[in-house]
Formats: structure tokens, sequence, C-alpha cells
């Protein structure tokens, strides 16, 4: 029996996984994420034991100046705000972690000099860019969140 308020695993392919919940279970899954954005840090870091900060850097070095880069599930822009030299578009189902997104990475990029990053509101599973107009496309912890794994993993090499 799931804790009240929360979406049950039924239907699900693996346990907290997304995959596979109907709407109504997306919206509530929508809903706790964006309760979670005065901690969401701090929770990534807890449940990576520590390791998000040196996954990012990680990964942040394929970005290379002059690149342009989609991040996608860029939630409240942990990630993205310490992208820089790159032409940005930040991509996140919710309205409420692209504007938290937007305030601090435009922060970073006006303390950097840089343009403006640009920010849709979409899923991975559907998203409306064109084919092939990204160097580089990242997603660090949102994948667990698509509702459809291979149609957002197709999105995303499209």
């Amino acid at each position: 029996m799931p804790e009240e308020g929360l979406p049950s695993d039924e239907g699900r392919v693996h346990g907290i996984d997304a995959e596979g919940i109907d709407t109504d279970e997306w919206n509530q899954l929508m809903r706790h994420l964006e309760a979670t954005i005065p901690v969401y840090d701090k929770v990534n870091s807890i449940v990576t034991l520590g390791q998000d900060s040196r996954w990012r850097r990680h990964v942040a070095k394929s970005a290379q100046p002059g690149m342009k880069v989609l991040e996608v599930g860029c939630g409240p822009g942990t990630f993205a705000e310490h992208l820089a030299g790159v032409d940005l578009t930040c991509l996140d189902p919710s309205a409420e972690m692209l504007a938290v997104a937007k305030k601090r990475i435009e922060a970073a990029r006006l303390a950097r000099s840089e343009d403006p990053a640009s920010y849709v509101a979409a899923t991975a599973e559907s998203i409306p860019l064109d084919d092939d107009s990204f160097d580089r496309v990242f997603c660090l912890f949102s994948f667990r969140d698509f509702h459809d794994k291979n149609k957002g993993l197709t999105e995303i090499l499209r």
C-alpha cells in the first residue's frame, strides 16, 4: 500500500520509476517534485551520498564553449547554471521548475556576461524543437521521471 497521497507502483515497470503511470499520477508526481523545489539540491545530495555535484562537474566537461546545448529535465537549474560559454536551452515539463531555473541560470549568465538561455515547457517525450539542432543533450536526474523511456530517448536522439 503506497503512502497516503503518493502514486502507487501499480502499472509501473520499476518501483519509483514513472514509466507506465497514468495522467493523474503524472500530474501528482509533478506536484510532488515542485514541492521539493526549496530542498531539491539537498535531496539530490542526500540520495546520491554527496556525489551529485561531482557527477554534474564531470558531465559538464563535455560541453565546450560555442556548443548549442539542451538540458532535458533541467529542474531548478542546478546543472545548467554552471554551463558557461554555450548556447543553452533548458527544457522541463514544470513551469514552476522552469521559473526557478530561469532566475538561477540568468543570474549566473549575467555575472559571466553571457546571452540569456532559452526555456521550453515540455516533456522529454515530446520535445518541440527541430531535429538535429544541438551539439549536446544532457539529461541528468530526470530520466527516472520519463513517462515513456523509449519515446523520451528517441526524442533526445532526434
